[in-house]
This record gives structure tokens, sequence and C-alpha cells, in this order.
């Protein structure tokens, strides 16, 4: 959204005290159509020029390094979540425990002060289940359905739940198909073909190179259009699997934009996958 000092900028400034307009030519306000449009589908990619092949054995040596410690880490983690939601037309933010399962297997309990559950999610990427403690009410069903009704985008229903949520680089480094240097100087930018057989067809993660860590995510369609925008900050300690606790998504349809808040993270061996008993005497709704 432009700022107060950029309308201004294009609008004029009346200066007599009746009210007063500005009239521009219509090729003028075409051109200034036309640029806007422009300015707002053209933004700037964060890579630059690809690597020299001299620099691409240090880089794959060090991506492998990461994908092997990765890969040793537990594949459940547990910890204290606060999601924040935003889209033009709503503003949401909601406390919980999560318990998260890779793939795609999730449990999310939010809880009053004296430690009561008020509400319970859990699923995965085909179904979920829900109680609503306050309502005496029991609802389970299709994630897509549900998704479609409230409307969430697609992608972020189909997306890589896994690797999103803790940030793993987990491809081979024999799939990268190109290496770009970072804009900023941040590291480098590795690109991966998706390969799902969904809108998604690449996948780019920016991997600081020191640090050893996921700095960033952005998946691409056909097009080079892009699907959405991860960030990654405040990653665990290097003794620790370096799990994010800021992350940021960016750029899903309808404009929603997610931020999720992780604290008290710990790690299980365990694989689970998580249901909810029906409580006796509940309101049940089922929605295919």
């Amino acid at each position: 959204m432009p700022s107060p000092g950029a309308e201004r900028g294009l609008t004029g400034r009346c200066l007599s005290l009746p009210p007063c307009r500005i009239a521009l030519p219509p090729a003028v306000l075409l051109l200034g159509l036309f640029l806007a449009l422009l300015l707002n589908g053209c933004a700037a990619r964060p890579w630059g020029d690809s690597l020299s092949e001299g620099q691409l054995p240090g880089v794959v040596k060090v991506v492998e390094t990461i994908r092997l410690r990765d890969a040793a880490c537990p594949p459940t983690l547990a910890g204290d979540l606060a999601l924040f939601f935003q889209s033009p037309l709503d503003s949401q933010a909601i406390q919980g425990f999560l318990q998260f399962s890779l793939p795609d297997n999730y449990r999310f309990v939010v809880s009053n002060p004296l430690g009561q559950p008020l509400f319970l999610l859990a699923g995965n990427q085909q179904e979920f289940q829900a109680i609503n403690t306050s309502r005496r009410q029991y609802l389970a069903g299709s994630l897509l359905s549900f998704g479609r009704r409230h409307n969430i985008p697609e992608f972020l229903l189909h997306g890589d739940w896994g690797n999103w949520l803790t940030a793993r680089l987990d491809l081979p480094t024999a799939q990268i198909t190109d290496l770009y240097a970072d804009r900023q100087g941040r590291g480098v930018w590795l690109r991966y073909p998706t390969g799902s057989g969904g809108t998604e067809a690449a996948t780019l993660l920016l991997v600081d190179l020191t640090e050893e860590v996921l700095l960033s995510r952005i998946v691409e369609d056909q097009e080079g259009k892009e699907l959405a925008v991860i960030s990654y900050r405040k990653q665990l300690a290097a003794e620790l699997c370096r799990q994010p606790q800021e992350i940021e998504i960016k750029g899903l349809e309808y404009g929603v934009d997610l931020r999720l808040r992780l604290s008290a993270v710990s790690f299980s061996a365990d694989e689970e996958h998580y249901t909810l008993p029906i409580p006796p005497g509940y309101l049940r709704q089922y929605h295919p």
C-alpha cells in the first residue's frame, strides 16, 4: 500500500479552500496504471548470478553436511505455539500446545489458565478432528473441504508441512539444478525441482553456509510465480536440531499471511498418529 507521502506525490496538493480536482490527461492515467501493475507484478528476485564451477564443490559439501545432520533429527517435535493469521478481511491469533510428527500428523490443544482444554485439533493432510469443550461439540471431516469453506489456500493445505515447519533440508544434493549468489550476501540459493505433480514446480532454498541453517524457502509454480515465501529465524543452538522458533509464510492466495512462534521445543524419536476420542454426550458433526 503506498505511503501517505507517495499518495500526495501522485495527486498533488490543493492550496485553495474550496474542494478542487487535478485533471490529468487520459494517456498519463493509463501510463500510471500500467507502471503500477508492472511494478507490483515484477518484484526483484533475491538471488543473482549462478555460482562459478569453482565454487560448487565447497557449497555442495556444506549442503550435504546440513542434510545429514537434519536427517538425524527425531521425527516428532512438541512445544508451545503462538499462531498469527492475517488476511485482508480478518486477523486472528491463537496460542496452544503443538505436537507434530513428520510428515504431516499433528495435534494442537488450547487450554485455559487452569490447564483445562478448551479446543483440541488433530489430524493430517487428509482429515481432521476438532473438539470444542465449551460448546460440547465434536467436528470431523475432510481437510480439503474445510479449507475451501474457510477460504484457506489449497496450496497451503497440500504443502510440504514437515519441511515447512522444521526447516530441514532433506533433498539430495544430486537434485540441485542451479546455485545462485544471494543479492544481500546472506548465503547461497539452491534450486530444486519440486516434481510433486501439483501446481508447484520448483523450490528455492536460501542457506547460510556459515551458520549451516536454512533462512528462507520460496516455492514457485510452473510459470515461475511465487506460491509462498517462508522465512526462518531464531534457530535453536547448534548442538540441537536447528529448529527455527519463528516462521513467517507470505505470498499465499487471498492475501493470507501466517506467523508462527515456537517455544519450549522438545523432540521425540517416536512417530505419532494423533486421534481424538469422541467425548460422550457431545454434538457430532461430520463434513465429507
